[in-house]
C-alpha cells in the first residue's frame, strides 16, 4: 500500500501527508516564533532548505537539515516551541521515506507534546501530529499502538470541524490506512469511501487524493478487483506525477502498485514495464539498498519466474534477499524471498540450490 508523506502547501498548518495519510503539523502561530536576529542563519532558513529537499525526494539531505533547523530552533526559543516541534515533524517525515523507523518515531515524539499542548495549535495540528506518530508505528507493526493515535486523531477533528471536511476526510483515510494494514479490508474499504466521497463531493483538490487512491487501489487488489484497482491506480499515478514530477520516489510507488495489478491479471508485460519504471526512480532516488528497492526486486523476481525467465528472476529475488537482511526490521520479508528462491529452485529441478539458500532459515 501507499506511503508517500509529503508537503502540502496552500494550508494555515502548511504540510499534510496524504492517504496512508501522514500530517506534517505545522506551527499556527509563526508569528509568534521569533528568531535570534543575531544567529547567522535562522531555523527558519534551515527550516525552508529542507522543505525543498524533501520536496524535490532528497530525504537524505531533508533529514539532515531538518535536523539543523531543530537543534537552532531548539537553541532560540527551547525544546518545548512550536518552532522546534515543526523541524522536528520534517526530520520525521524524511526519516520515514528513508524507512529509518525507529528514528522517526523519536522524532514524532519529540514534537508531539508540544503540539498537543500548546493553545496556538488547531484540531488539525493535534491530529496530524497523531497521525504521524501513528504511521511510524505502524510500519513497525505496532498496529494496536498505532490504531490507538489514528482514532484519536480522527476524533479531534470530528470534534472541531464539520463532518464534510477536508480535515475529517484526511482523518478518516489514515484509520482506514490502519484497518488495511491488519487486514481487515471491508472495514478500511467503507472509511476509504467515506473519505474519498468527501474529497470528491467537496471538490478538493486533486492533490488531496492520489495517497488515498493509491492505498484503494492496493485494497482493491487485495480484494481481487482488478480493474476497478487499475483504474484508481492510474488516476492516482496521473496525479501525483502532475504534482511531482515524473522522477520523484512518490511517483515510483504508484508504478509498484500497477505492475502488481498486471501481475495478478497475468499482464506480465505490462507488469514488468511498470516495475522496471519503479525500480529506476527508487534506486536514483532513494540508493540502491532502500527496502522500497528490495519489495521492487522481489516483485520482478515474480512475475520473471512466472515468465520462465528462471535466471532473472534468480539474480532479482538475490538483490532483494541482500537488501532486506541488512535491514532489521524486514527479516520476515527477507525470510519470505528466501522461501520463494527455493521452490523456485526446487521446481526446475536444482533441489541442492535449493537446501543452501534455505540454509540461514534453520539458524533464526
Amino acid at each position: 500500500m501507499r506511503n508517500s508523506y509529503r508537503p502540502r502547501r496552500g494550508s494555515v498548518s502548511g504540510f499534510a501527508r496524504k492517504g496512508y495519510c501522514l500530517f506534517l503539523a505545522i506551527c499556527m502561530v509563526l508569528g509568534a516564533c521569533k528568531s535570534d536576529p543575531s544567529a547567522k542563519e535562522s531555523w527558519k532558513e534551515i527550516y525552508a532548505q529542507a522543505d525543498r529537499a524533501y520536496a524535490q525526494g532528497d530525504f537524505v539531505g531533508s533529514v539532515a537539515l531538518a535536523d539543523r533547523a531543530a537543534q537552532r530552533a531548539r537553541e532560540q526559543q527551547g525544546d518545548t516551541s512550536l518552532a522546534f516541534a515543526k523541524a522536528a515533524t520534517l526530520a520525521g517525515a524524511a526519516h520515514l521515506a528513508l524507512a529509518q523507523y525507529t528514528e522517526a518515531q523519536l522524532s514524532f515524539e519529540q514534537a508531539l507534546p508540544s503540539i498537543v499542548s500548546s493553545p496556538g495549535s488547531s484540531a488539525e495540528d493535534r491530529s496530524t501530529a497523531y497521525n504521524n506518530l501513528a504511521e511510524a508505528y505502524r510500519e513497525q507493526g505496532r498496529y494496536d499502538r498505532a490504531l490507538t493515535l489514528y482514532q484519536q486523531a480522527l476524533a479531534s477533528v470530528e470534534a472541531a470541524y464539520a463532518a464534510d471536511s477536508r480535515e475529517v476526510a484526511d482523518a478518516t483515510a489514515a484509520l482506514a490506512l490502519a484497518y488495511h494494514s491488519q487486514g481487515e479490508l471491508d472495514r478500511a474499504e467503507a472509511l476509504y469511501r467515506s473519505a474519498l466521497g468527501i474529497l470528491d463531493r467537496e471538490g478538493f483538490a486533486d492533490s488531496d487524493l492520489s495517497s488515498l487512491l493509491g492505498n484503494m487501489a492496493d485494497l482493491m487488489w487485495r480484494l481481487d478487483r482488478l480493474e476497478e484497482a487499475e483504474s484508481i491506480a492510474l488516476r492516482a499515478l496521473a496525479i501525483e506525477t502532475r504534482e511531482l514530477g515524473p522522477e520523484h520516489p512518490s511517483v515510483a510507488g504508484y508504478f509498484n502498485t500497477l505492475g502488481v495489478i498486471y501481475d495478478q491479471g497475468k499482464r506480465y508485460d505490462r507488469a514488468l514495464e511498470s516495475y522496471g519504471r519503479a525500480l529506476a526512480i527508487r534506486q536514483a532516488a532513494l540508493g540502491p539498498d532502500h527496502p522500497s528497492v528490495a519489495t521492487t526486486h522481489s516483485n520482478i523476481a515474480v512475475t520473471c519466474e512466472a515468465l520462465k525467465r528462471y535466471e532473472q528472476a534468480e539474480a532479482h529475488f538475490v538483490q532483494a534477499i541482500s537488501i532486506f537482511e541488512s535491514i532489521p526490521a524486514r527479516q520476515s520479508d527477507a525470510r519470505a524471498n528466501r522461501r520463494a528462491l527455493a521452490a523456485m529452485y526446487r521446481a526446475t529441478n536444482r533441489p541442492a540450490k535449493a537446501e543452501a539458500v534455505e540454509a540461514p532459515l534453520s539458524k533464526s
